[in-house]
């Protein structure tokens, strides 16, 4: 359904497609269907969301979040919504949230999570699975998880000394 729902959309704005979606509906008879969208996207809770709560709790609580009181959970999660939609409000008033600020946090981001994900979390799997037997090929998995570290704060280092 969504794919169809892009293609009609395209098919109707065609070129005078606004990056930020609700900016294409500019009829009053629109503001309804704005605020419906604004608030899904404020109540929608992605899986990176439900991710980063549930590894908050368990760092800070030490406390699997299922495990949690309903009251307790409901207020941990309130709290993160509200956090993240002030830093995005707070980020849209002063302008960062677009140009060089935001291009850098989108590059840091991508690069640091991408590092992560394709060299330090697969290799750090492997070394708790398996016990380190000496062989060639766990420290081959040692070395390319180091070196996922490395290529971690080289980016992050060239992304920032880019932008200076």
């Amino acid at each position: 359904p969504w794919l169809f729902f892009s293609i009609a959309g395209y098919l109707y704005f065609r070129d005078e497609t606004d990056g930020v979606i609700i900016d294409n509906f500019t009829a009053p008879q629109f503001d309804a269907f704005k605020l419906m969208i604004i608030l899904h996207l404020i109540l929608y809770l992605p899986a990176a969301f439900v991710v980063m709560r549930y590894s908050a709790i368990k760092l800070f609580m030490d406390e699997i979040s299922e495990n949690l009181p309903l009251v307790t959970h409901t207020i941990v999660t309130l709290t993160f919504i509200v956090l993240i939609v002030g830093i995005v409000l707070m980020l849209n008033g002063t302008g960062m949230a677009s140009g060089v600020a935001f291009s850098l946090v989108m590059n840091l981001n991508g690069g640091v999570s991408g590092t992560f994900c394709s060299f330090i979390l697969p290799t750090l799997i492997y070394l708790k699975m398996f016990k380190n037997d000496g062989s060639w090929k766990y420290r081959e998995v040692q070395f390319i998880h180091y070196l996922g570290y490395i290529i971690m704060f080289l980016v992050g280092s060239m992304t920032i000394l880019g932008v200076l």
